[in-house]
């Protein structure tokens, strides 16, 4: 690759206008992860909205960009002069952001064990996760969400039980369990 000559590109074909865009949408996002990490929260817990104050709107494949990258549910914009420029953040947290925060922690947890068990990719799984009480109802409206993510061919939530053959871990102060086979 280091020896390869650079590609030939058409000047023409460059659209100065999206770059533009693009370089704007970048300062946008990096507002708003600055904003996360002043609220502590992480990138995998979903948010409400985005307050973007600026001077313009961007399309809709645009601000579904940002919307990814931030990982809030909408954006609210609001005209603003060239010096007015800012990016707010919702960080109230509502049960079914907070449920589907958990959801995708715990995800990435049983994946993270399943690596260390040695499974491959494809490979489905019978998954039983131990949640504390309360928690039940929450997780279960994402249920084929965590299915999907961790391969598994059947899914039960059980009451928390902590026992040797469990793996346990700990998310936002909560004690979780999962035993797979």
């Amino acid at each position: 690759v280091h020896l390869c000559a650079w590609p030939k590109f058409n000047q023409k074909e460059i659209d100065k206008n999206l770059e533009s865009d693009f370089e704007l949408i970048n300062w946008i996002i990096e507002k708003g992860l600055s904003e996360r990490d002043k609220a502590k929260i992480g990138l995998r817990w979903p948010l409400a909205k985005a307050k973007i104050s600026y001077y313009k709107k961007f399309d809709k494949n645009l601000e579904e960009i940002i919307l990814r990258q931030l990982n809030v549910k909408k954006i609210e914009w609001k005209k603003a002069g060239q010096s007015d420029w800012k990016v707010e953040l919702d960080i109230n947290m509502t049960p079914e952001l907070e449920a589907e925060g958990f959801a995708r922690e715990l995800a990435r947890k049983i994946q993270d064990e399943r690596k260390k068990a040695g499974l491959k990719k494809g490979q489905l799984i019978n998954l039983e996760i131990y949640i504390p009480k309360g928690l039940e109802k929450m997780l279960d409206k994402h249920s084929s969400f965590l299915k999907d993510r961790t391969n598994s061919r059947k899914l039960i939530f059980l009451s928390f039980e902590k026992n040797k053959n469990n793996t346990s871990f700990v998310i936002k102060d909560r004690q979780f369990s999962v035993k797979f086979h």
